[in-house]
């Protein structure tokens, strides 16, 4: 264990090191594009650094590692003709791949990896592309637990990464494509259809003071949600074999005023000009009007994170635009702060099976 956490801290610190040296002296009108161009190496070698340690972690660390291995190596007895059984529902992308793994006879390790990448690999695609702070973009993906997140499940990272390809998509305007990955997503997670409401709603035109409307709509679903709506998911969740579970069972509070403050701060920073920018609160609109409902099980709780993974590129973006720099300086420390905690208090010891599904946030 203490090999890993060393392992950690050098991957955080690497990314922290490489946003001061690219960043911190630039605080005002910097080039963004040129800047990460002239770091692209070293942004892909700490991309790739993190793969391989969640791919070639050890079988204990994280909470259904030993599951995952069990079941790739059990489907080894198995043929294509297995995936008949399937429904789209029932996960057949993900039946699919280890068979297909299988059959060229690739090790666990090798599996795993591939599971890894089809994660961290679009979010590291996502956060390039948006040019903005990427390697602040990278602190957060570490210390907000994101990252470690894979190694605590395979099948809904797997999922979450399609997801965000889909959109990547979605912003050169190929519908098509995007719905199509949406789709492919599913086949690995059921819960991914999820991301067809983000896709919806990205489409809606809104402006600055129209999101104040949007508060309130928020509100009142949530209200909502938390009484009639609850009750009905309290039952799908006993019909799929899940127990009801309080609010502290689940954790995600600090989450959701994480969010509500976040939403507070970029409806400031907004500008009406800027879309992607809204493309990417409208994510983190979502993670806060969800959280609270489904905190009834932890197998539910986790479904936020379709919408919450892009806190990763929103937060960067978000304090570019601050104009003052002291007021951008405070921006960070006070982000900083928050991860820093959250880091070394609940990230690593959630993944090492010390907080089940917390994820993070209690």
């Amino acid at each position: 264990m203490e090999i890993y956490i060393v392992t950690l801290i050098v991957c955080l610190f690497l990314s922290v090191f490489s946003y001061q040296s690219v960043y911190v002296e630039r605080l005002g009108v910097c080039d963004y594009e040129k800047l990460n161009d002239k770091y692209k190496k070293l942004f892909i070698l700490i991309a790739v650094f993190m793969l391989l340690i969640v791919g070639l972690r050890a079988d204990i660390i994280g909470i259904d590692t030993l599951n995952y291995k069990d079941t790739y190596l059990n489907f080894g007895y198995y043929d294509f003709s297995l995936l008949k059984k399937y429904k789209w529902y029932e996960e057949p992308g993900y039946a699919f791949v280890n068979l297909l793994f299988n059959k060229f006879g690739l090790s666990w390790q090798v599996y795993a990896v591939f599971m890894a990448s089809l994660f961290i690999i679009p979010i590291m695609v996502l956060i390039f592309k948006n040019k903005i702070n990427c390697f602040w973009a990278i602190t957060i993906f570490i210390m907000s637990g994101l990252w470690t997140f894979s190694m605590s499940t395979m099948r809904q990272v797997a999922a979450i990464g399609i997801t965000v390809i889909a959109f990547l998509f979605e912003d050169k305007k190929k519908n098509f494509w995007s719905l199509v990955f949406i789709f492919i997503a599913s086949l690995f997670h059921v819960s991914a259809m999820l991301a067809l409401l983000y896709f919806i709603v990205r489409k809606i035109p809104v402006t600055k003071n129209r999101f104040l409307c949007w508060f309130g709509v928020g509100f009142l679903i949530v209200v909502i949600g938390i009484g009639p709506l609850r009750n009905v998911l309290v039952g799908v969740m006993i019909s799929f074999g899940r127990d009801y579970q309080v609010d502290s069972a689940t954790g995600g509070l600090l989450k959701e005023v994480y969010f509500i403050l976040t939403l507070c701060v970029g409806w400031v920073c907004g500008t009406d000009k800027d879309d992607r920018y809204w493309k990417y609160y409208k994510a983190i609109f979502l993670s806060a009007v969800l959280l609270p409902i489904i905190r009834i099980n932890p197998m539910l709780f986790r479904v936020y994170m379709y919408f919450s993974t892009y806190e990763v590129v929103f937060v960067p973006m978000m304090l570019s635009n601050i104009k003052h720099n002291k007021f951008k300086i405070i921006g960070y420390i006070g982000y900083g702060v928050t991860y820093t905690y959250l880091f070394f208090s609940q990230s690593m010891v959630s993944s090492l099976k010390l907080i089940p599904y917390k994820f993070f946030w209690s």
